[in-house]
């Protein structure tokens, strides 16, 4: 079976040697040797001296959210006992996804994402304010942001979708002129550059996944690249229970929890930077198979890289427009997979239907959700097999065509 994606582990006695440090000291977490020399790595790399790790993508925006909120409420750290959202959930569509219509603040953001991006929001007791995106990017279109702004908004959160950059000048200046806080939801743009510049240092937070499945990882892990230190120290004492790491005997300053990066993950972060630059021109090569093949097929739409922007390559989504391409979405999977080709439809539905609202204003969002096709692209996909995918999709191309 040809998985949609792959992790490309280092050696097993690399790994051993790296934690060969931790078994000597016998500290496993409360950032370690081994979590200090991978931030410290991942400082240089992302262009950002205010990085901190956490335990997984998920809770870097749940803390760079509580940030928000707490900067917001008391631009200090916030006492134990801070005042509850008020209002009685109004549950949705899906029983487990209440969202709170009367919350305190909103958080302007797309649809057209991973669900952790919606949870994050909502179990930070905020809502969801979904804006439309882009039809070529896929981005969150910061034309239409500016209507869904109200009194309650506490943030903009975009997210940069399959590694397309946002419009992120844009988005600042309407941050800026109503003084909102951004948050940047790059899980699937690590490492990338525009215009020579990383994308790690463009908003108050930027957060990202290195979940087993992304270009760099650390099996379960994430980070927060901050604007300024302070924001950084808050981000620090949230991960770890709201302690003040000079007082850790007593000094709780606010209501924080448990998101600690372990010395075994930040021991597997440490060994997979070592192959990827190799593991991005691998799959440069497989996104170039792909495009040369597939160009020019009537209904699939590829995905493009921005002028100036430096890409990891990490996803292959195609957009199939079943009047063109002669078939739909799900009948191509269906066929891909009865083909042992494992493909997914990243993302559908939107985050949006999952909190029980309809999609009306947010057309492209959702086509692009009915539309949408990651095809398989890792490290170690032989490129014949990337070869044979393409086989399939023309062959369906061309017999419905005829048909």
């Amino acid at each position: 079976m040809i998985q949609v994606t792959k992790p490309s582990l280092p050696s097993l006695y690399r790994y051993m040697r790296e934690l060969k440090p931790v078994w000597e000291t016998k500290i496993l977490t409360n950032n370690g040797q081994e979590c200090r020399k991978l931030e410290e790595i991942l400082r240089d790399i992302l262009d950002n001296p205010h990085t901190v790790l956490v335990s997984s993508g998920h809770s870097a925006l749940e803390l760079a959210l509580q940030a928000v909120k707490d900067e917001k409420e008391c631009n200090k750290p916030g006492p134990i006992g801070a005042a509850q959202t008020k209002g009685k959930p109004a549950y949705s569509a899906i029983e487990s996804f209440p969202v709170d219509a009367e919350s305190k603040w909103e958080v302007i953001t797309t649809p057209f994402t991973f669900i952790s991006t919606t949870l994050a929001i909502l179990r930070m007791g905020m809502r969801p304010i979904f804006c439309d995106i882009d039809p070529d990017t896929l981005t969150m279109d910061p034309d239409q942001m500016e209507s869904k702004i109200t009194p309650r908004t506490i943030a903009i959160l975009p997210v940069h979708v399959y590694g397309n950059i946002c419009k992120t000048g844009k988005i600042r200046e309407i941050a800026e002129k109503y003084g909102l806080s951004v948050i940047y939801d790059a899980a699937h743009a690590f490492d990338e550059r525009v215009q020579g510049t990383s994308i790690a240092g463009i908003g108050d937070y930027v957060c990202f996944s290195f979940h087993a499945t992304k270009p760099f990882y650390t099996g379960e892990g994430g980070a927060v690249c901050c604007a300024d230190q302070e924001k950084a120290d808050r981000i620090r004492r949230l991960r770890n229970f709201g302690y003040d790491p000079a007082d850790m005997g007593n000094g709780i300053c606010g209501i924080g929890t448990n998101a600690k990066m372990s010395e075994l993950h930040a021991a597997l972060g440490i060994c997979s930077l070592e192959h990827l630059e190799a593991d991005r021109e691998r799959r440069r090569r497989i996104w170039q198979t792909y495009n040369r093949r597939l160009k020019c097929t009537a209904g699939l739409t590829l995905p493009h890289i921005e002028k100036g922007v430096r890409s990891n390559y990490a996803y292959y989504p195609v957009l199939i427009d079943p009047q063109a391409f002669g078939t739909d979405r799900d009948r191509v999977q269906q066929v891909l997979a009865e083909c042992r080709v494992e493909t997914r439809r990243y993302f559908y539905p939107l985050t949006s239907e999952l909190c029980g609202e309809p999609h009306i204003g947010l057309p492209n969002a959702f086509k692009a959700s009915r539309q949408v096709l990651a095809l398989p692209i890792y490290p170690s996909l032989p490129r014949k097999e990337a070869e044979r995918i393409c086989d399939i999709l023309l062959s369906l191309y061309r017999v419905r065509r005829a048909a």
